[in-house]
């Protein structure tokens, strides 16, 4: 920025200012330094890709008025690795930079520059389901009893019941 003198007054009482001798510095407004934390997340398997919007990197030295639009930019432009498996895995988390240098994508109106960044992870963890084995009434007849007909009931995700049904039944013994 350049500055100037909007009202300079010739008179100040015991000096005169000479307008020809007045030096006019500049003015710089530096950007700000931000620090990104992406942090480590955890979810229950669920069978739903992991949804970006519930990862909130911790940011350092944003002004309260920029830290909802700076924050948006930084979520919009995360990438989860192997973002299409919805089963138990880990996943590293990092800020895409592909497209955009990291100074211009997280620069809210040029006023920020990122200086110092870390990665994060998000891990999908098993999901522990519970399982009720159903009642089987069989008149003897002399025979092994056929447990494939027990119903199993579970609080797997859905879709995934006969997973948790195909996995019991074999494991069922009468005794």
């Amino acid at each position: 920025f350049s500055l100037e003198l909007v009202d300079m007054f010739s008179d100040t009482g015991n000096y005169y200012l000479d307008h020809a001798k007045v030096e006019i510095g500049e003015f710089e407004v530096t950007k700000r330094q931000v620090a990104i934390t992406i942090g480590d997340y955890t979810k229950e398997y669920d069978g739903e890709v992991i949804d970006k919007t519930t990862i909130k990197p911790a940011l350092l030295n944003v002004i309260e008025k920029d830290y909802s639009t700076v924050m948006n930019q930084i979520v919009k432009h995360l990438t989860i690795s192997d973002a299409n498996n919805v089963n138990v895995s880990s996943h590293t988390i990092t800020l895409n930079e592909s497209n955009l240098g990291m100074e211009s994508m997280f620069a809210y109106n040029g006023n920020y520059e990122v200086s110092a960044y870390s990665e994060g992870t998000y891990d999908v963890v098993k999901r522990q389901v519970t399982v009720k084995i159903g009642t089987l009434v069989e008149e003897y007849n002399g025979k092994n009893v056929n447990l494939s007909n027990v119903s199993i009931i579970s609080d797997a995700v859905l879709g995934d019941e006969s997973i948790i049904e195909n996995t019991i039944k074999p494991l069922l013994n009468c005794q």
